[in-house]
């Protein structure tokens, strides 16, 4: 599956790895799952690693809709979440940028754009060695 998600709950951290060609169809499934899992919890942090990223469905409307369907579900918790988005190169960026303009007058999420791994792992406060036991990454 082109996105797959671990819930870390050590480290209040969902990460969420998405490859190849990322389809909206794709993100909507794995966020369900998700939903229903048993380790669950509001206000958990989610890492996005774009980082395997080639291409992305360009389906604004239905990706636009995905998101509100998000941040109505994270509105379920006392605080916003925190989105932080991995995107080392351009097309990753791009797909980054675009779901971050997506959130724009949504309330239920935090979210952020990083870069790099130093900058993804400053974001959420983490120490940037502290996934490295359970992440095996390139960016």
């Amino acid at each position: 599956m082109p996105v797959q998600f671990r819930i870390l709950s050590d480290h209040g951290l969902v990460y969420v790895e998405y490859s190849g060609h990322a389809c909206v169809q794709d993100g909507i499934e794995a966020f369900s799952s998700y939903m229903n899992h048993d380790d669950r919890r509001p206000g958990q942090r989610h890492l996005v690693d774009l980082s395997g990223v080639t291409g992305f469905e360009q389906d604004f409307p239905r990706l636009f809709e995905f998101q509100a369907g998000k941040a109505a579900a994270f509105m379920t918790g006392p605080d916003p979440v925190m989105l932080v988005y991995l995107a080392p190169n351009n097309t990753s960026l791009k797909m980054a940028r675009l779901i971050q303009r997506s959130w724009e007058g949504l309330d239920g999420a935090v979210v952020r754009v990083a870069t790099d791994w130093p900058g993804a792992m400053d974001i959420l406060g983490l120490p940037r060695d502290a996934l490295d036991d359970v992440i095996v990454r390139d960016a």
